[in-house]
């Protein structure tokens, strides 16, 4: 009989350390789990960040490509417009100098005019002296 309970003993002894250990292992199973879950959740959201991120690229590509065909009409619009000031200068020098040639004709007309008023002014002005 003392020997039964002796075995008895130690059987309810390795039930208890084999619970023991159940339970360690259940805690250890639950935290395990518990940090899958948190890391699942992390890595849904790195997935989400990356995504976002994705799109963010594409669509700062997209601006950029925008931005970047603006630009080179843009440029295109100025060397245009610059090729018609050029012009524009050139009709204006060509233009200008015509003017003065033209004025300056006209003041050589009007010089010859004075002369000739001057002239027949003197020459009057001797003849009333005369008369």
């Amino acid at each position: 009989a003392n020997e039964f309970s002796a075995q008895a003993n130690s059987l309810n002894s390795t039930k208890r350390k084999l619970e023991g250990e159940l339970q360690a292992m259940h805690a250890d199973l639950d935290e395990t789990l518990s940090e899958f879950k948190a890391s699942e959740e992390r890595s849904k959201k790195a997935m989400a960040d990356a995504s976002k991120l994705a799109d963010d690229l594409r669509q700062e590509q997209e601006h950029s490509l925008h931005i970047d065909r603006m630009r080179k009409g843009l440029e295109q619009q100025i060397k245009e417009m610059q090729v018609r000031l050029d012009e524009a200068e050139a009709a204006a020098l060509k233009g200008g100098k015509k003017i003065i040639a033209k004025l300056e004709q006209r003041i050589r007309e009007l010089e010859s005019e004075l002369d000739g008023e001057q002239r027949r002014f003197q020459d009057s002005t001797k003849n009333l002296g005369k008369a």
